[in-house]
């Protein structure tokens, strides 16, 4: 066949463009089966966002494969059915007919982007038809794989920045059936980390070595690009480390070195675990007209081959110390304001400038038992010498020695919690770590009122309730730190 196939979702899968490229015909004339054909998938591995691509790289690691479009819509089928049994507040098993009414309520109540759900798609919500918006990507076969169409025919939104009547005009855009269509650039994007290294958590800055790479059909401005999170301001774009082009599609590849700044969350110190983000985005083209998307070479990857250093693929791209690099992911993102910021350009319907962005997403884990071991031990040494002081003979001349130990204890607990949250920034939550600092004090607290207890029940001559209270004060300590310590366990594994 020589004329042009489009085939549906059905032929978006790998199996067929691998039988497509292996066939006797391409292997003599390359392009003669695959370069005329064309599939439209609701989903293809490269054009994954956040969510969705997290839990297809979890699907893949269980099953060995990735999932296909309709995996992804089964999954988003069963959280929408999940919210809405939730929603139509359904807890028991026997349903009734005014449970399923409200179910079918609560499920049609998702009419808006607002009122619908996050999804692995985005924003998860019936439209006037009651129908799924899912978004559309046009493949091709490339090394047998079904890859995104280096161009797209997206069409306009409300959220879009472009006039659409200059569009049109430009021939930037076309109309088809009363829709306006844009042509849209796909860039195909990856970032091989050499060395991720000099984590500052006070400051919230790291430091990486990255290999960056384009390939792409059209306009050069695909490459103007920069990183929105930069935190060096003296650095500078470099000249490419390597270019070609062949029969249409150029390749650009750029070894960037410099901080990034990112966003940390201290809730569980010392057993958190940090994202540290490295953004691009395009300087001048919004979404509507250039996208990036992940190469296909890096879907396939597994997590060990991830983490290879791109100098040296013996080496790993762990450069921290006390920390363990764990995972990286990539994927497309977009960010954009919601107003038009006085442009005169954007009609009165738009909402904004929208810019398509590519994330690397390095997850690092602190190095849990030697903090500990640092950090924790003086404690732990300091609630033995206390627990020791519940032991202490019934003597009155031995009261001011229990209470000037715990006292020293409390204050001793006090200055090793400050040593110990210096390295964090000033932050307005109480950490985890500070939870168990927290509750070594109130524990050495009730143990001076013991202590107090102890002494005004000698002056009364009564023992028999001093020795009560200490068989209690020896059995509520460690029962306390045991508490304490599973409370731990449960919250944070």
């Amino acid at each position: 066949m020589r004329a042009t196939v489009i085939g549906g979702d059905d032929l978006s899968n790998t199996q067929f463009g691998s039988r497509l490229a292996a066939s006797d015909l391409e292997r003599t004339a390359p392009g003669s089966m695959t370069g005329r054909f064309y599939a439209a998938s609701p989903q293809l591995a490269d054009s994954l966002t956040g969510a969705g691509l997290t839990w297809a790289t979890a699907f893949r690691d269980r099953y060995g494969t990735m999932p296909s479009w309709k995996a992804m819509s089964g999954q988003t089928a069963a959280d929408m059915a999940v919210h809405a049994i939730s929603r139509a507040k359904i807890h028991h098993a026997h349903v009734s007919e005014r449970d399923r009414t409200a179910i079918r309520d609560a499920l049609a109540a998702m009419n808006t982007p607002g009122k619908g759900i996050p999804g692995l798609y985005g924003r998860v919500f019936f439209d006037r038809t009651r129908s799924l918006h899912l978004p559309v990507t046009i493949g091709i076969v490339q090394s047998g794989d079904i890859v995104s169409a280096p161009v797209q025919l997206t069409e306009y939104s409300p959220e879009e920045d472009v006039d659409v009547a200059q569009e049109l005009a430009a021939k930037r855009a076309v109309s088809f059936e009363g829709r306006v269509l844009a042509r849209q650039q796909i860039v195909y994007t990856g970032i091989n980390v050499n060395r991720i290294s000099t984590l500052d958590t006070r400051e919230g800055t790291f430091r990486a070595d990255i290999f960056l790479w384009f390939r792409y059909s059209g306009s050069d401005e695909a490459t103007d690009v920069e990183f929105p999170n930069l935190a060096d301001d003296k650095f500078k774009w470099t000249a490419p480390v390597r270019t070609s082009s062949a029969n249409g599609v150029k390749y650009r590849l750029y070894q960037v070195v410099t901080t990034f700044s990112t966003s940390l969350d201290f809730h569980r110190f010392p057993f958190d675990q940090q994202h540290l983000a490295i953004t691009l985005q395009n300087r001048i083209q919004p979404s509507s007209r250039v996208v990036y998307v992940v190469d296909r070479a890096l879907v396939k990857q597994d997590r060990v081959e991830a983490l290879n250093s791109g100098k040296d693929v013996r080496q790993t791209i762990d450069g921290l110390p006390n920390w363990t690099v764990r995972d990286l992911s990539l994927y497309k993102a977009a960010v954009g304001s919601t107003a038009r910021l006085g442009d005169p350009d954007l009609s009165q319907g738009e909402h904004g400038v929208h810019y398509a962005q590519y994330v690397a997403n390095v997850t690092v884990a602190r190095d849990v038992a030697p903090f500990l071991v640092k950090n924790l031990l003086p404690l732990l040494l300091s609630a033995a010498v206390t627990y020791a002081t519940l032991f202490f003979p019934r003597d009155p001349r031995y009261t001011s020695t229990r209470v000037s130990l715990e006292v020293t204890a409390m204050l001793s607990a006090a200055v090793l919690l400050t040593n110990v949250t210096n390295s964090l920034p000033d932050i307005g939550y109480t950490v985890a770590l500070e939870w168990a600092y927290y509750s070594f004090m109130f524990l050495v607290g009730t143990c001076v009122f013991i202590s107090l207890a102890g002494a005004w029940l000698q002056e009364h001559d009564n023992i028999r309730a001093w020795n009560r209270l200490a068989l209690v004060s020896r059995v509520y300590y460690p029962v306390f730190c045991v508490s304490v310590f599973l409370v731990y366990v449960a919250q944070l594994g």
